[in-house]
């Protein structure tokens, strides 16, 4: 009996290895087979015609149907995960993208649109009539190219574009998807009555039998039409590259010209005198959009050593705004000797001397309750030595 019962643990225990299987399809010259053979091709309904895409070719999908190999119907059967990348062509009206159905309106369904009139990306999921969710995620104003996603973990359910979270939402049910039907892009039974055929380009289609969590999502997405650098400070005299993103060729022109070594390139050398917002204007044959990115000039000769800064209460709570407490302009540093973080009772929950770390909120492994938290700091600024303190709030 023993022997038996570490067998199937020994089985329960490969199955979920085993069963975290992943497929990629990403079209490069025209190929519509996955790229490690794992799965079938995909089954398309006229000769594949290829372009420009996010890291080599993508597929033209207009007046283009594409069929998954019914094989990948048992992904849908619990967790998954499905992300494609698109750049629409002039989207009008509410366009089908994919499907999973055999007629419209079924009891048992999977469909993705985009919503022209709202920019919004919208996930319908039905096992029967009374158990559905619906998502809905806007479109990244940033971006030509849009990667969507839709992860399910039990009854969790999340949309991502172009690697952030966009909504969410759970139910007690399971929601099996695995109805025998094939997973369909731009081929949706509810075309031509209720939905417009999909027009533009597809790339980077991606099917897993487990759900992705959030870094693995972002780990996933490739940008493009983007300023990848971060807004920025400088000191004044400084240079740094600029850089962007596009892999498919166009027109690209920054402004103001202002101490750019180019204006024409993604990567231009940067190094103005003075506080200024750059603009890059992305012109690509299906879409033309701007991004924009801060850089902030400092002159060291005039920081006032005794004007550390520090935010007066932060919210830890994962959202990405605000969750650490940190010194704001730590460029005012020569060294820092210690930035600690106290209780109320003077006791020691968080003690550093990189300027560039703050505390997120835990201490010991476990998150601290909202209150109000104390902080000492010292430092050299200039040849001098500084010393302050202070409170701020903790909020959840």
């Amino acid at each position: 009996m023993k022997k038996l019962i570490i067998g199937f643990l020994l089985f329960y225990i490969g199955e979920i290895v085993l069963g975290q299987n992943i497929v990629r399809y990403n079209f490069n010259n025209c190929n519509l087979s996955e790229n490690n053979n794992a799965a079938g091709p995909l089954k398309n309904s006229m000769s594949a015609v290829c372009d420009c895409g996010i890291e080599g070719d993508a597929l033209n999908i207009s007046g283009q149907d594409i069929e998954f190999p019914i094989e990948l119907d048992s992904f849908f059967k619990n967790d998954f995960t499905m992300c494609i990348s698109l750049l629409l062509d002039n989207p009008s009206g509410e366009m089908d993208i994919i499907s999973k159905t055999f007629k419209c309106n079924a009891d048992t369904t999977l469909s993705i649109s985009y919503r022209a009139s709202d920019s919004f990306f919208i996930f319908s999921l039905r096992e029967g009539f009374n158990e559905s969710v619906f998502l809905a995620a806007k479109a990244d104003p940033h971006s030509c190219w849009q990667t969507i996603c839709l992860t399910k973990q039990s009854g969790d359910f999340r949309a991502f574009v172009n690697g952030i979270e966009k909504d969410r939402k759970v139910i007690n049910e399971l929601l099996r998807l695995n109805h025998g039907e094939p997973l369909r892009i731009n081929n949706s039974p509810c075309q031509p009555n209720l939905l417009n055929g999909l027009r533009g380009r597809i790339d980077q289609c991606i099917l897993a039998d487990f759900a992705f969590d959030g870094s693995r999502i972002k780990q996933e997405y490739v940008p493009q039409q983007k300023i990848l650098t971060q807004d920025t400070l400088i000191f004044l005299g400084d240079q740094f590259q600029l850089r962007a993103a596009s892999n498919c060729p166009g027109t690209f022109q920054w402004s103001p010209n202002t101490g750019l070594s180019a204006t024409n390139s993604l990567n231009p050398i940067a190094n103005p005198t003075q506080d200024i917002r750059y603009s890059l204007s992305f012109q690509l044959p299906l879409c033309r959009i701007t991004d924009t990115v801060l850089v902030r000039v400092i002159d060291k000769d005039k920081v006032k050593c005794e004007e550390i800064r520090l935010p007066s209460a932060f919210t830890p709570n994962g959202d990405g705004l605000n969750d650490t407490y940190h010194i704001s302009n730590n460029y005012l540093l020569d060294q820092l000797e210690y930035f600690d973080i106290l209780d109320r009772n003077g006791g020691l929950l968080f003690s550093t001397n990189d300027p560039n770390l703050g505390w997120d909120g835990y201490s010991k492994g476990k998150a601290l309750v909202p209150g109000t938290y104390y902080y000492r700091i010292a430092y050299k600024c200039k040849g001098n030595q500084f010393k302050t303190k202070g409170s701020f709030f903790l909020m959840k």
